[in-house]
């Protein structure tokens, strides 16, 4: 299977896209107006126990309401319809997978890529797996720091952090903080080369095959 980070990263995407489009619960948006229902609905009820006429314009108000709280929301209708594809989409993998007693055909599988860290001492980190590179470069630029730009994340969770991520993959445990590794080559050396941007870091990042 080539390129099998590409739907890992896809996946990372539209997580951190719904974290940062959806704001507030529809609950709350509609909670001001379920308030003003409940009031207009109790005053026709007074209304009609006192044998007084019920003003139109309230039984107006009353329906608009209803209406409101009855239709979705533009946000909740846009979540719903990723839902939907997200639910056929993981209908048609299912239904695609190998039996268990097939052995699909493979063709030899490349090598792990390089992953290698030049300092600006001139110093270079480069260790026997990517994984061991990037923790030792995180290491280097300071966990203490890096756990404190909450924006750079892995599968909906700060990449350093002294949380750990309950949905997170090969989390790595260093110095007291949880990291998470799973992710390219390529996208760790993305992920470092931003940290040492925001902390104003001069290094050089390059992956080889």
């Amino acid at each position: 299977m080539k390129n099998e980070h590409i739907p890992f990263e896809l996946i990372e995407q539209i997580h951190l896209w719904i974290e940062k489009n959806v704001t507030t619960p529809d609950e709350d948006y509609d909670q001001p107006r379920k308030e003003k229902l409940a009031i207009i609905q109790q005053t026709i009820n007074n209304l009609r126990k006192l044998s007084l006429d019920t003003p139109e314009d309230l039984f107006a108000e009353e329906r608009a309401l209803k209406e409101l709280l009855s239709t979705p929301s533009q946000e909740k209708q846009i979540m719903l319809a990723i839902i939907e594809k997200l639910q056929e989409l993981i209908k048609y993998v299912k239904q695609n997978i190998p039996n268990k007693g097939s052995t699909p055909k493979r063709g030899p599988k490349a090598p792990p890529k390089t992953l290698c860290v030049t300092l600006q001492t001139g110093d270079t980190i480069i260790e026997n797996t990517a994984v061991m590179t990037f923790l030792k470069t995180l290491k280097h630029m300071g966990l203490e720091r890096i756990a404190e730009i909450p924006d750079i994340r892995l599968h909906g969770h700060p990449v350093v952090s002294r949380i750990k991520n309950s949905q997170g993959y090969g989390l790595k445990k260093v110095e007291g903080f949880f990291i998470e590794t799973h992710c390219s080559t390529n996208k760790k050396g993305d992920i470092l080369k931003q940290y040492a941007n925001l902390l104003g870091l001069h290094i050089q990042v390059a992956v080889h095959d």
